[in-house]
């Protein structure tokens, strides 16, 4: 009777010892995918952060360059007012 308790209590830990090898093995895989993942999607994401920061220094670009296009237009129009004022002046 002593004799097969033994030999379950050894069956038993061996069990668990398979078992316990099988779990660190899964993980030590798993957190070599989640590794290689992770750093895909950090460069995915630091990528699409650069073209987005791209995109909108454009945008700037080009709305800076719309201010200048209408600032210079006022100061046209201003000029153009007042010529034509100093000519209605002229003619009183």
């Amino acid at each position: 009777m002593l004799e097969t308790s033994v030999v379950s209590v050894l069956f038993q830990a061996g069990m668990v010892g398979a078992f316990i090898f099988f779990a660190l093995s899964i993980n030590k895989s798993h957190t070599a995918e989640r590794s290689l993942r992770d750093s895909q999607w950090q460069g995915f994401l630091e990528e699409e952060r650069k073209q987005r920061t791209n995109g909108v220094n454009q945008n700037l670009d080009g709305l800076k360059e719309v201010v200048k296009s209408m600032e210079l237009n006022n100061v046209l129009a201003t000029q153009r007012t007042e010529a034509i004022l100093a000519e209605i002046r002229k003619l009183k």
